[in-house]
């Protein structure tokens, strides 16, 4: 997979699968493929890498390598992934915020000394992805559905407005 970020083209390999030693794509539609491209961004091989480098902090292999599988959802060790992957928990579950590699060209460079103020509409969508975390991680997956269907109805009609 290559993507070009600012100029650059920045190639991800080895993501390997949870079955096979077969190099393939992510799905990044789906918390386990944003998840396996992380990993693969970070410069780990393969899932036995990350865990092993990372299994004083939690990680467990065959826990990790269902998470990687998308069979299992990633629940509260989501902000731990995060973490160790430098990339927003909102991105590894909806593909939003700062994720690897291609953050430069998802957020537009911001100057530091410049104050930022989000718009109401930013902040709305801001909250709401706060609260479906909180669904998400309270294992309320029906209210999380419900929330992310709003999200993503009030984000299309922003789009149309524009």
């Amino acid at each position: 997979m290559s993507i070009a970020n600012a100029g650059a083209v920045v190639t991800i390999r080895n993501v390997m699968s949870a079955s096979n030693d077969q190099a393939q794509e992510p799905d990044l539609s789906t918390p386990a493929g944003r998840l396996s491209y992380a990993r693969a961004a970070a410069g780990y091989r393969n899932m036995s890498e990350f865990a092993i480098a990372h299994e004083v902090s939690g990680v467990k292999l065959n826990t990790y390598r269902a998470h990687e599988a998308g069979d299992r959802g990633l629940g509260r060790i989501v902000g731990l992934y995060a973490q160790l992957l430098d990339v927003d928990e909102s991105w590894l579950l909806f593909g939003t915020g700062r994720g690897p590699a291609i953050k430069d060209a998802i957020q537009p460079p911001i100057d530091p000394g410049k104050k930022v103020t989000p718009t109401s509409f930013q902040r709305r969508m801001l909250d709401l992805s706060e609260e479906i975390r909180a669904s998400i991680i309270a294992n309320d997956l029906k209210r999380g559905i419900r929330l992310a269907k709003s999200m993503v109805a009030q984000m299309e009609v922003e789009e149309l407005g524009r």
